[in-house]
């Protein structure tokens, strides 16, 4: 008698945390799913992490006008960028803030294009320059 296995494969997980203050981030319940949730963080562009995915962005960031907007209003560094800029949306396999380390932990999985940077690739591009 012969027996098979069947093997999961194996899903490795990148873990970023993010300094966060909390009076710089918010959650929000899915009103439809409790157990989804969404947060909102204002992250000092020196704390993103840099090796985020851009896979599910379907747009590859490149140099063009809106690079060099965003480039320029970033090396002004007036205090008012995050208000200009919409930001970087990012979907995680799972979130988390920790209230006592002030750190957002974001876990993605390696090699899933539907997890990373959904919007705001031209933005991490230029804040990468």
């Amino acid at each position: 008698l012969d027996l098979e296995r069947d093997v999961a494969k194996e899903t490795h997980m990148s873990t970023y945390t993010i300094p966060v203050q909390p009076e710089h981030i918010r959650s929000i319940t899915d009103p439809h799913n409790s157990s989804i949730k969404t947060y909102y963080a204002l992250v000092n562009v020196f704390d993103l992490p840099k090796d985020l995915s851009l896979a599910p962005d379907p747009r590859v960031p490149k140099p063009n006008k809106v690079t060099k907007r965003i480039t320029a209003s970033l090396e002004r560094w007036d205090g008012i960028f995050h208000i200009l800029n919409r930001g970087i949306t990012v979907s995680a396999h799972s979130a988390d803030y920790d209230t006592k380390t002030k750190v957002l932990r974001l876990t993605i999985p390696d090699d899933d294009s539907c997890y990373g940077i959904l919007d705001g690739g031209h933005t991490k591009y230029s804040i990468e320059k």
